[in-house]
């Protein structure tokens, strides 16, 4: 591209026909960063692409259902130029899909005394050993797409790895390593009543969810679940600006106008004074640090409101 740049010749699409090994990758240059532009600084990526293929994410779209692992001793490299007594983030859109790779990175990790949070699928409670090593290696939350609490909705969304009815037993079992959760949620999907909202909140409470996101669903362009709206005739602009702030597509069983407002209500309800409490307490193992992440979220929300107005 740079050489087509020289000569004046660029084309108008580039594509690689094999994906890069991840060896040998260059450790970012984080002194460049304007770290008062960033909310969590330590963050570092161990794999690339993601085996399942859900419906609504782009991941796959993009990556093929690849997924693609850097050399653990690399990683390990990388992690020891960071800030120290900050907590670590994966940034892997699954980095337990394959456990032989997640238990040689925990313990190779574990001597170093990180906190660190990743983004995990349900399986991972399944995997009790796993779990465990992942708490001792200082994992303190784990972000987990529960995406709904529909069966027919998770068989539409093509997420085969989630059973509704094994939730309760999953969020229990890595609550029982002191690992917090934070909850992802679709709501508004095809299968989906204006009930969806209490019945999700409910849950979210129930289960004292740390933190959680609650969405509509987002039809990224590229997407099994934008192509299937768009061919029905649902999908109302192209605007791509407007894809995360405005509901784009039309519900089956609701009004643009109350997904919006439902998902706003469960997010407002659950990041309430009253659930925070109940949710996480004064003695919860992370409290201050819960408490700062559940207040933040809480005047978001209300700058938020202010500009629904």
């Amino acid at each position: 591209m740079i050489q087509d740049f020289k000569a004046n010749n660029l084309q108008k699409t580039y594509r690689q026909s094999e994906r890069p090994k991840l060896f040998n990758l260059p450790i970012p240059r984080r002194d460049l960063f304007n770290r008062e532009g960033y909310r969590f600084g330590n963050t570092v990526s161990t794999t690339r692409g993601c085996p399942n293929a859900c419906s609504f994410c782009s991941v796959t779209s993009f990556f093929g259902r690849t997924h693609r692992f850097r050399p653990v001793s690399e990683v390990i490299k990388e992690i020891e130029t960071l800030n120290k007594g900050e907590i670590l983030g994966f940034v892997d859109d699954n980095a337990f899909v394959r456990p032989a790779f997640a238990r040689e990175l925990m313990q190779t990790l574990g001597p170093l005394k990180k906190r660190w949070i990743a983004q995990a699928s349900v399986s991972l409670a399944k995997d009790f050993e796993l779990l465990r090593l992942a708490a001792a290696s200082g994992c303190v939350a784990l972000l987990i797409g529960f995406e709904t609490l529909s069966p027919a909705n998770l068989a539409a969304l093509g997420k085969r790895v989630n059973v509704v009815d094994e939730y309760e037993s999953v969020i229990q079992s890595i609550h029982s390593q002191g690992i917090a959760v934070h909850g992802f949620f679709i709501l508004g999907l095809d299968g989906d009543d204006e009930d969806v909202f209490e019945r999700t909140l409910r849950f979210a409470q129930k289960m004292r969810l740390e933190s959680a996101q609650f969405i509509w669903p987002i039809p990224y362009p590229g997407t099994a679940l934008c192509e299937s709206l768009d061919k029905s005739g649902r999908i109302i602009t192209k605007d791509w600006s407007l894809y995360e702030s405005e509901v784009v597509f039309e519900p089956q069983n609701m009004s643009r106008e109350t997904l919006k407002k439902g998902c706003f209500w469960v997010e407002t309800e659950f990041y309430s004074l009253p659930s925070i409490w109940r949710r996480i307490g004064p003695r919860h193992r992370n409290s201050i640090p819960l408490w700062v992440v559940n207040l933040s979220m809480r005047s978001f929300l209300s700058e938020k409101a202010v500009s629904l107005i």
